[in-house]
């Protein structure tokens, strides 16, 4: 369930200068500090969940922002969230998450916003890469993966758990139609691993709805034979 709606608040934003929050600057004699060196401009590190936005993160929140749901506490979550997922990637090197911070928090928007949704795309993808055996095939599907599994579950969805679950599915579609970045389907293979539901409350409604059904049916299913067609649209 949507969490109550409030004002957004306005999010500071640390200088992305590659220094963390309250570093010391260097000695006034130019010697540097003693203690372990600081690490590269623009590279988050594993053990500071606290390291300022790269440019290229906070633009993926503001490619974002239009999107959001304006509800302070889903904001500090979605930033939380996001952070400890880098610093997992930092220590496991995961160039998925940290070479396309944008895409990467887009995927976590729909997420966050579309839980139902989300998980019905992820049951496809399994569905997918049992079908390839695991292996993504040199041709796969053409066009952003994250539209082809929507595109594929949509017509088969709940709208009865959708109104229950998730935000509006128009927004939730805007989001991976936005212009830039994309996952390509070995970085998602890669990054459903750390895909995480934002809301343990929605997380455990959501598994009361849907536990012993699949999301959705074979998209070759007739709309008739498919169990969550029946409910009744809200």
């Amino acid at each position: 369930m949507n969490d109550s709606e409030s004002p957004s608040p306005e999010v500071e934003v640390k200088p992305d200068d590659g220094t963390q929050v309250g570093e010391p600057n260097e000695e006034a004699d130019g010697e540097s500090p003693s203690g372990p060196l600081p690490p590269p401009p623009n590279e988050p590190q594993a053990d500071d969940a606290q390291v300022a936005f790269t440019h290229h993160e906070l633009k993926g929140f503001q490619d974002v922002a239009p999107f959001l749901r304006p509800n302070p506490r889903h904001l500090k979550r979605l930033v939380n969230v996001y952070r400890l997922v880098r610093s997992l990637a930092v220590a496991k090197n995961e160039r998925a998450i940290l070479d396309k911070p944008v895409a990467t928090i887009r995927w976590f928007v729909v997420c966050a916003q579309g839980p139902y949704t989300s998980h019905a795309m992820l049951w496809q993808f399994s569905e997918k890469l049992e079908e390839w055996e695991e292996q993504i095939p040199d041709d796969p599907p053409a066009g952003d993966p994250l539209l082809y599994l929507l595109d594929q579950v949509s017509p088969h969805l709940s709208r009865k758990r959708q109104h229950e679950l998730d935000d509006d599915p128009e927004s939730l579609r805007k989001l991976p139609e936005r212009d830039g970045e994309q996952l390509t389907w070995e970085e998602l293979r890669r990054i459903r691993q750390y895909t995480v539901n934002f809301n343990p409350a929605v997380e455990a409604e959501m598994w009361a709805l849907t536990q012993g059904e699949q999301p959705v049916e074979s998209a070759d299913a007739r709309p008739s034979d498919l169990k969550t067609s029946q409910d009744t649209p809200t």
